[in-house]
């Protein structure tokens, strides 16, 4: 097995591994550090900020999604859904195809 040697690049992160023993309470304190030193790394990189952007578009992108089909399912008859995904269980027409009929407004 091919071990790759750690980057030398300043902005790479590398965890460290840290033991710990909950029950004993042993390397808590290192542990502790250790997600301190990374949290500094995060927001002198950047990438902290980056990161935040990256979640936060997820998330947004995910209430539109959900937002829009609850706009469009409201607009559109249930039983010419339910029609157009018979057609499509049926092999009549591609989901593509009914997706571009139903949002095209067309039924067949």
């Amino acid at each position: 097995m091919d071990i790759a040697a750690p980057s030398t690049e300043p902005d790479i992160w590398i965890p460290s591994i840290v033991k710990t023993v909950a029950t004993e309470g042993k390397g808590i304190d290192e542990l502790i550090d250790s997600i301190a030193k990374h949290a500094a790394h995060l927001h002198q990189s950047g990438d902290r900020v980056a990161r935040d952007r990256a979640r936060l578009e997820s998330e947004m992108e995910a209430l539109l999604r959900e937002a829009l089909m609850d706009r469009f399912m409201e607009a559109i008859p249930q039983e010419k859904y339910e029609e157009i995904v018979g057609n499509v269980v049926k092999r009549d027409i591609s989901p593509y195809e009914a997706v571009k009929l139903l949002v095209n407004g067309n039924t067949k």
